[in-house]
């Protein structure tokens, strides 16, 4: 997988603080905005969903298991969309935990050698810092999906 990320952002290394899933993690210099790039271990559920649900599926299994990660305090806002860019698909969700209004953007795709990926723009807030508009957010999310290439 290759995707460019914006001018300033860089790549922070936190060695063994994340998931082994976790590929990469990107920050803007202000620290308000984190982009993670994952692999979604296939299993014989994820399996069976993609393959009944295709890209909704993944982007429900992805959803689902952040949900176990956190004791159900993710919660979807809106409806899964699918993005079609060029020949590439991606299936988008966004979502909140309980203890924060803060909306993070995910998209989920499939590699041509039938992988699974997902890209995760998050707004965090450790610095104190003002967070993006949401309207900046997700032109910043939608710039970094249309350089994905898998």
């Amino acid at each position: 997988m290759i995707a460019f990320i914006p001018q300033g952002w860089f790549f922070v290394d936190l060695e063994n603080e994340l998931s082994e899933d976790v590929i990469a993690v990107a920050v803007n210099p202000e620290y308000t905005l984190a982009a993670i790039f994952s692999k979604i271990r296939k299993s014989p559920q994820a399996e069976d969903i993609v393959k009944k649900e295709a890209l909704i599926g993944l982007a429900r299994y992805s959803l689902q298991k952040k949900q176990n990660k956190t004791g159900n305090s993710v919660k979807l806002t809106g409806k899964y969309s699918i993005l079609n860019m060029g020949l590439l698909s991606f299936c988008k969700y966004n979502y909140i935990t309980q203890n924060s209004n803060i909306e993070a953007r995910t998209a989920v795709f499939i590699s041509t050698l039938n992988n699974y990926y997902e890209f995760t723009l998050l707004p965090i807030n450790i610095t104190g810092n003002y967070l993006p508009p949401t309207k900046e957010i997700d032109e910043i999310f939608n710039s970094i999906v249309t350089t994905i290439q898998f």
